[in-house]
């Protein structure tokens, strides 16, 4: 249990997590845990497979911005609004 949280849910067997240092507040919340849709793959990334998406807006405070990797959509993480999330829910820091 961490954090308050149970590390496997009921009826999510073979639940994937990422762990993930935290940027900020590291002596409240040094770590914290997502729930992954699917196995992370490393990709290698270069300025040519790399492309902010025009005009796309991200579609949560939680998403920094969208972009295009080898052609396809993919939305990069606000880590720091994703940790200030954590702690006001959690209220680690009150």
């Amino acid at each position: 249990v961490a954090a308050g949280f149970s590390m496997r849910p009921p009826g999510r067997a073979g639940l994937r997590l990422a762990i993930v240092k935290t940027l900020n507040h590291a002596d409240k919340i040094p770590f914290y845990a997502l729930v992954l849709s699917a196995t992370p793959r490393p990709v290698n990334l270069d300025q040519r497979s790399l492309q902010v998406a025009d005009n796309a807006v991200p579609a949560s405070p939680l998403v920094h911005s969208q972009v295009l990797v080898h052609d396809k959509p993919a939305g990069v993480p606000n880590l720091d609004a994703l940790e200030q999330m954590l702690i006001s829910q959690l209220g680690v820091l009150a």
